[in-house]
């Protein structure tokens, strides 16, 4: 039954994702581009969530634990469908910040559902879906609110994106090192505070900016 409604999750999660992602960008890009890219952003995240588990105490090199709901970790697929985002927008010329914050509040649902799934199910950690649903609701606050900021006069689109992801990394990081883990877990739990870090200082430069 677990499997079954891994599956069925899965399947909502992508048509839902980009259908969303379509209305968040067609106006803006190409429509086709747009497109396929969200194609490709949903492969990366799944292919993230599936390489998520190698290294894990219990799931040491599991790399066919796709079939199963268990077996997957979204916080990595979170992790790899931004940085995806970001270079594709890069080489194609779009607006990097701005599409980039634009379409994570749909990674982070994806991310909040699957999480709440797995616990459910007695498989998921639920501080990680707690950190997952503050986040969110940060990102909600700070999209109606920092534009109104003095102290941040540009106004620029980004300053969510860098700040949400900044606070996120490094909560999951602090969570996961007190969760413990074998050596492949504990070199991933070192990537988290290093992707906060990074931006951190995006979001420093784009104040100066």
């Amino acid at each position: 039954m677990g499997i079954f409604i891994g599956w069925l999750t899965g399947i909502l999660l992508i048509v839902g994702f980009q259908f969303f992602w379509w209305r968040r960008l067609k106006a803006d890009y190409d429509e086709m581009a747009v497109t396929g890219m969200g194609w490709l952003v949903a492969i990366v995240y799944g292919l993230g969530g599936v390489l998520g588990v190698l290294g894990d105490r219990t799931n040491v090199g599991n790399v066919l634990g796709w079939w199963s709901p268990y077996l997957f970790q979204p916080v990595w697929g979170l992790v790899l469908a931004q940085i995806l985002i970001v270079w594709m927008a890069w080489i194609r010329d779009w607006k990097i910040w701005s599409m980039a914050q634009d379409v994570m509040i749909g990674l982070y649902s994806i991310t909040g559902i699957i999480q709440l799934v797995q616990v459910i199910f007695g498989q998921g950690k639920f501080y990680d879906l707690l950190i997952t649903l503050v986040s969110f609701g940060i990102y909600r606050y700070l999209s109606l609110n920092y534009r109104r900021w003095a102290w941040y006069a540009s106004g620029k689109k980004g300053f969510v994106f860098f700040a949400v992801n900044a606070i996120y990394f490094m909560a999951m990081g602090v969570n996961w090192v007190l969760v413990g883990g074998g050596v492949g877990e504990m070199i991933k739990i070192g990537l988290l505070p290093t992707m906060s870090l990074i931006m951190s200082v995006g979001l420093f430069m784009l104040g100066r900016q």
